[in-house]
């Protein structure tokens, strides 16, 4: 793995950073700061570093979605590859505090 490969791992995983907290600089921070210490980390052992980055950058592209408060609802952005899972099954005739 080169140094160029891990780069542009850094800066997709950026971009998609910035793409899910825009809004909320708090988090945008925090994951800036907890993102540039990761690959501070990584520099020498690079293939382990280009693999979390692909890792952290699909959990975040699937599993992550944007919500909004407005008014007494919450407002929720999905993305295309947004990942919609079905728990349905797993609580069919439960109550809620079973």
């Amino acid at each position: 793995m080169s140094q160029s490969q891990l780069l542009r791992a850094y800066r997709s995983l950026w971009r998609t950073i910035l793409g899910k907290f825009r809004d909320d600089p708090i988090a945008l921070v925090a994951a800036h700061q907890r993102l540039r210490s990761e690959f501070a980390t990584f520099r020498k052992s690079s293939e382990e570093g280009l693999a979390l980055a692909k890792d952290v950058e699909q959990i975040l592209r699937k599993n992550v979605v944007r919500a909004t408060k407005e008014g007494n609802l919450m407002r929720m952005e999905l993305s295309e590859e947004a990942e919609m899972g079905d728990n349905t099954k797993e609580y069919a005739g439960k109550k809620r505090w079973d």
